[in-house]
This record gives C-alpha cells, structure tokens and sequence, in this order.
C-alpha cells in the first residue's frame, strides 16, 4: 500500500471556518503526506492559517480558475510516476477516512488512473457525480428544464441512476471535487487543460485519460460528504463560465 498520498486543494475567498471540517479530517489521516492550497484569492489572510495546519500555501497575481491552480500544485510537488495524488474540494468533509480504501482499490486496479468514492449530501443524500459523457441537449435541459418527464428520463442515464453502485465500478466520468490519481496518469496527459477555467475541467480530464489507455472508477465501499450548493444554477457569473465551459468541451468531444 501506497504509505503517503499528496493532496491538492483550490480555494477562492474561502476562510479558517469553512476548511475546518476538512482540515480535521486530512491531519487525522496518517495517509496524508504534503497538503498544498493554492490560494486563488491574492488578498487573502488565509496564508498564516494554513501553514499553521503544516500545510504549503501558493498564490499567484490573479485567480487562475481551478484547471491551472491545480496544475500549479502538480508541478510545485514534482510528483513522480509511482505516487498517488488526491484532488479535492474544500467543501468536502467524512467521518471515517475513504483514503485507505480508495488506495487499495487503485493497488488492485493498475488500469485505473483515478477513482472516486460514494459523494454524499450532509443529509445522507447520494449525489451522482459519475457520468455518462454528457451531450449538450443534456446539460441544457439539466440546468433549464429539468422537470419535464422527457429531461428526467435523459437526466437519469446521464447520472446513472440505473447502475448498481453496490460495489466498485468502472465508469464514464468521475468527478474532481474528489479524485485520487495516479502521478503516472497525470504526466501522461498533462493536468488539466487549461482553457478550461471553471467547470467541466474534470469531465475533460477524465475523458483524455480514458483516450490514453486509462479507465476512471467509483468506489462505492467508502463515502465523503459534500456541501455541494450548485453555483452555476443561479443567473451569475459561475453560469456563464458554466456555459463557457461547456460549449469548449462539446467543441472538443461532440455535441451530441
């Protein structure tokens, strides 16, 4: 088993108070090597909290989105092939720690270059972040029209409400507010792109990875929770970097 796992957290504007869960749950994990925040939000006091955690703080002159930010860290740990880096939102939180489990699973699993676990609202609600591809008809109807019966069905197989998640699976798409990767998998295909400044970046990772040879997993067996609020629902900013995203992403993979 792999002794030491990096970790990579992006944060904007985020405070002490609104890591604290996660930070708890990170400094209780003996798996836990090197943690490094990329502050997004240059005017940030955030700085002195996190090195008094034993943790790494960066920034740059200006908000880089999250692609880049994490491939800011993934080049400042100079990850070699054989390690295994975690990839996580500071919103996320658990009670019993899904890193173990989740390592095992990629020591069984030498196909794999990233796994997610069982994402869980607080209230105990699944959240189905593994994915088929998703189309454009799909994600317009998903963010507009979501109530007609005709989307619901659509929405269903795009979130693969019909799989059985009783135990591991190899999916489409997993979804980077969690994901444990391999150090090999991300040199191979070179972080995120870039281009991508919010949203969808993942969904694009996972797909080049899955054109390099690798397949993506959930693993169902451990759980996080995560206080997922949907911003890009709301008629803002994070809407249109949503929209812009997405229409990057169907240029590169298809629309349909």
């Amino acid at each position: 088993m792999q002794e030491k796992i990096s970790v990579g957290l992006v944060v904007y504007k985020s405070t002490p108070e609104q890591l604290e869960p996660l930070s708890r749950a990170l400094l209780l994990d003996s798996h836990i090597g090197r943690v490094v925040v990329f502050d997004n939000n240059e005017k940030s006091s955030l700085r002195a909290w996190v090195e008094l955690q034993g943790w790494e703080y960066l920034t740059a002159s200006r908000n880089l989105g999250f692609g880049s930010a994490h491939n800011r860290i993934i080049d400042h740990l100079a990850l070699q092939d054989d390690d295994l880096h975690l990839i996580v939102n500071p919103d996320i939180s658990w009670c019993d720690s899904p890193i173990s489990g989740l390592i095992d699973f990629l020591d069984k699993s030498p196909s794999v270059a990233a796994v997610m676990p069982d994402v869980r609202y607080p209230d105990g609600r699944r959240q189905y972040l593994a994915k088929r591809k998703p189309s454009a008809s799909v994600l317009f109807g998903r963010r507009f029209l979501p109530s007609s019966i005709a989307m619901r069905k659509k929405l269903a197989a795009y979130e693969l409400r019909d799989w059985d998640f009783s135990s591991p699976k190899i999916v489409p798409i997993i979804s980077g507010c969690f994901m444990l990767v391999r150090g090999k998998a991300l040199h191979q295909v070179g972080g995120f792109d870039s281009r991508y400044f919010l949203y969808m970046e993942d969904y694009d990772l996972c797909l080049r990875l899955k054109t390099a040879g690798w397949e993506v997993a959930i693993d169902p067996c451990v759980q996080v929770l995560h206080r997922h609020e949907r911003a890009s629902y709301h008629w803002n900013i994070t809407l249109y970097l949503h929209l812009k995203s997405a229409f990057l992403f169907f240029c590169r993979w298809g629309w349909w």
